[in-house]
């Protein structure tokens, strides 16, 4: 065996993993990077749609609902659909 797979690393808890020589470290970075960009994102939407001002009753919690339950699909639906101005209202 070579020792690229008898190299071992020490995690937290002292449990020892061997280290995929298959996958590289910033393999991790980016998987890493992509899910704080997701969650900044849906943040992003959840505060737009908390200081929304046509966002009450209903219409709040369903929106509320898409955006945590898809979180990418859900904050993009808000900004494209959901931020616009109800039919019907002037703005003064």
């Amino acid at each position: 065996m070579t020792e690229v797979f008898r190299r071992r690393v020490t995690t937290l808890w002292g449990m020892e993993n061997v280290v995929n020589p298959l996958v590289p470290a910033w393999y991790d970075v980016a998987w890493s990077s992509a899910a704080l960009l997701v969650v900044a994102f849906t943040v992003l939407a959840f505060v737009s749609l908390v200081r929304a001002p046509q966002a009450t009753g209903w219409r709040f919690v369903v929106w509320g609902a898409v955006i945590v339950f898809l979180p990418v699909l859900g904050a993009l639906a808000w900004f494209v659909i959901g931020r616009a101005a109800p039919e019907g209202s002037a703005s003064r």
